[in-house]
């Protein structure tokens, strides 16, 4: 290949990751509609592998793209989040104190709890469920990407279309660069013994003894590990209930104090009827009696007619 094929072969690359990149940066409601018309302008151009490769991609769950957007939008936080990673995986592997390794699992639980936070917001802002199973997904695959951003050739933040799983704890010490828990093998002498045999089976014996203490260490900094990483996310759980218990507080104010508003508004509407309603049982009444003050009127005019009629009836006739 030459140097104008590699690098045109790099452009067209770099093209297709800028397309991706778009397509998990916006919004979640528009990515299949935008997949597919990428993919038709990328075959449009005879690029077939590239246009099978975007085409490929699949619309993120809500907890994943919700991932994604911390990734696009609140990369300084999610950054600490990774960092907080990466301290941690070092002071396990390189068998810090059980300090550092408690101050190392407290940033990256604050950063977590950051993360999540701003997740929760997002998605209620955006008028997204943000339920407790969501909020979980979220916790979980934000977990995995702190340990997995250490491994060369695992999954990276900003292009998820999946939850992942929970990290293997067995992950953390080999995945720490630079850093190992199992000492080196001693050096292989370069010459002839020169150690007396009891000697040397006094220092085979240590050297024994050394590698059986040093194993049983290195178990007991596992299991203090695996300890710290499971309080740690006992507290990101606990953090999430009580956010949710928080939230579900405030709408139950906000639900009580609707209905208060519709009481009251109720009760104004109640006594402004009660008010006509009486209103106009008064104008009843003074109809009544307006008509039988009338009757009463008609009534004389009645008698007064009859007996007109009866002294017009007595009198002699022409």
């Amino acid at each position: 290949m030459t140097t104008a094929n590699g690098d045109a072969a790099a452009t067209a690359a770099d093209e297709v990751q800028s397309i991706v990149e778009a397509l998990f940066r916006g919004p979640r409601e528009r990515f299949v509609t935008e997949r597919n018309a990428a993919a038709k302008r990328l075959k449009g151009l005879g690029r077939s592998e590239d246009a099978t490769r975007v085409k490929a991609l699949s619309k993120p769950s809500v907890s994943a793209a919700a991932v994604n957007r911390l990734w696009w939008e609140r990369r300084a936080e999610f950054e600490a989040l990774l960092d907080g990673g990466r301290q941690m995986a070092a002071a396990m592997s390189t068998g810090a104190g059980p300090a550092q390794q408690a101050a190392a699992a407290l940033g990256k639980r604050r950063a977590l709890e950051r993360l999540i936070a701003l997740a929760e917001d997002d998605l209620r802002a955006a008028g997204s469920s943000a339920s407790m199973a969501v909020m979980r997904k979220i916790s979980t695959t934000l977990e995995a990407l702190a340990v997995h951003i250490l491994h060369e050739g695992g999954p990276r933040p900003g292009c998820l279309s999946a939850d992942l799983e929970p990290p293997g704890f067995d992950l953390l010490p080999t995945l720490a660069a630079g850093a190992s828990m199992i000492a080196p093998p001693p050096p292989k002498p370069t010459g002839p013994a020169l150690v007396e045999p009891d000697a040397q089976a006094e220092a085979e014996a240590r050297i024994a003894t050394a590698e059986r203490a040093e194993a049983k260490a290195r178990e007991h900094a596992q299991a203090a590990a695996r300890t710290l990483d499971h309080r740690t996310a006992e507290a990101s759980e606990a953090q999430l209930a009580s956010r949710r218990a928080a939230q579900i507080f405030e709408d139950a104010k906000a639900s009580l104090a609707e209905a208060q508003r519709a009481c009251e508004a109720a009760e104004r509407g109640a006594h402004r009827t009660r008010t006509e309603a009486e209103r106009r049982q008064t104008q009843v009444e003074d109809a009544r009696r307006a008509l039988q003050g009338l009757g009463e009127a008609l009534q004389q005019r009645e008698d007064a007619l009859r007996e007109a009629r009866a002294h017009l009836a007595s009198l002699p006739q022409k």
